[in-house]
């Protein structure tokens, strides 16, 4: 009888151990890259779903330039691009899990133009949190601070990218894609302290 128990004891052990791993891992999320390139809808909104978080992207502003009303019209099969007469025009981001913000990719290109007030900022909470200025030209891949990161933009909640370019001088200037890593549950790490609890438990009765 005695072998018995201890048999089903280590049998729990060895199942919470197992579960307690898959929970960590998952607790370590790898940076999951949105590109503009992957993103597929309708005119004024498209998504994009990569390894089980989705990003929906929408604008009222015409990003076609002259087709008259709002229109996320992907460039060169890449990127959304605002033309050096624009200002102020904004996408909004959101995401179906909560992330915080981990990278950015953009582009301005052209050769002796005034890229000294053109930039991209993310804005959220009625506050920017970060601003990314696109001179000198180029592609722009960089990462969002320590501080910046950790910003946690809530499920469903809006994540705005503006373009500003107040002399409406140089572009055109283009966003390419956004990198972010998903915020573990609250319930993940429940479940972990459990784990821990209960395997504390069966050590001492197998002792």
């Amino acid at each position: 009888m005695i072998k018995v128990y201890l048999y089903i004891m280590k049998l729990i052990v060895s199942i919470f151990v197992t579960l307690l791993a898959a929970v960590i891992v998952k607790g370590q999320n790898s940076p999951i890259n949105f590109t503009v390139a992957g993103l597929t809808g309708t005119t004024a909104s498209k998504s994009m779903t990569v390894e089980g978080l989705t990003m929906t992207a929408s604008t009222t502003f015409d990003w076609d330039k002259g087709t008259g009303g709002p229109n996320l019209a992907i460039k060169d099969s890449d990127c959304f691009r605002a033309q050096a007469a624009w200002n102020k025009y904004t996408i909004t981001l959101m995401f179906d899990q909560d992330v915080s913000l981990d990278s950015y990719h953009f582009d301005s290109w052209g050769s002796g133009v005034d890229y000294s007030d053109n930039a991209f900022s993310f804005d959220f909470d009625g506050k920017t949190i970060a601003t990314v200025s696109l001179a000198p030209f180029g592609v722009i891949t960089g990462s969002f601070t320590a501080q910046e990161k950790a910003v946690i933009i809530p499920a469903n909640a809006i994540l705005t990218i503006v373009y500003e370019n107040p002399d409406q001088i140089g572009g055109p200037d283009e966003w390419l894609g956004l990198t972010v890593t998903t915020v573990p549950e609250p319930s993940s790490y429940a479940l972990i302290f459990c784990g821990i609890a209960l395997l504390s438990v069966a050590r001492r009765k197998l002792h």
